[in-house]
C-alpha cells in the first residue's frame, strides 16, 4: 500500500492533522538496535543487530488554544491501551518501506509553554508530541 494522504493513525482513527505543522512531522523508522557490539584487537566492529526495530515519530502542534488542545488530548486519551504508560497502537506512513507500519508506542510527557492569555483562552506556543516504539 502506498501513501493514502494520512501520516498517522492511532488505532484505526486518523490523527487530527489540522493542528499539526506539516513540515514538523518527523519519523525515524525501524531504528536498529545492537546487543553487545564489540571490537576485536584490530578495531573491527562486530554487531549483533536485534530483530525488534522500533520507530519514533515527532510532530509539532501549531500554537493552539486550550480548547484545541482539549480536542487533541481527548483524541489521544481515547486511544490509550494503557493509560499509565501512555501506550497506543500507532499506524504511520513509513518512508523506509513506502508503506504503513503498525507499532505499540508510548507518548512521553509533552511540555506546555503559554504564549499568552486572551480572555478565557490560553494560547500555547507550539507543542511537540513524540511517539516512541517499544
Amino acid at each position: 500500500m502506498s501513501f493514502n494522504g494520512q501520516l498517522l493513525y492511532l488505532g484505526s482513527d486518523p490523527f487530527p492533522e489540522q493542528y499539526v505543522q506539516a513540515s514538523s512531522y518527523k519519523v525515524t523508522p525501524n531504528q536498529r538496535q545492537d546487543l553487545s557490539p564489540s571490537r576485536n584487537a584490530l578495531g573491527k566492529l562486530y554487531r549483533n543487530v536485534v530483530e525488534n526495530m522500533p520507530s519514533k515519530i515527532e510532530l509539532v502542534l501549531n500554537g493552539i488554544s486550550n480548547d484545541e488542545w482539549e480536542v487533541v488530548r481527548s483524541f489521544i486519551n481515547a486511544h490509550y491501551i494503557n493509560q499509565a504508560e501512555r501506550k497506543v497502537i500507532a499506524r504511520f506512513f513509513c518512508p523506509d518501506t513506502n508503506d504503513y507500519k503498525e507499532e505499540e508506542m508510548y507518548m512521553p510527557d509533552p511540555d506546555f509553554t503559554i504564549d499568552r492569555i486572551k480572555g478565557n483562552k490560553i494560547l500555547y506556543k507550539p507543542i511537540t508530541l513524540k511517539f516512541i516504539g517499544y
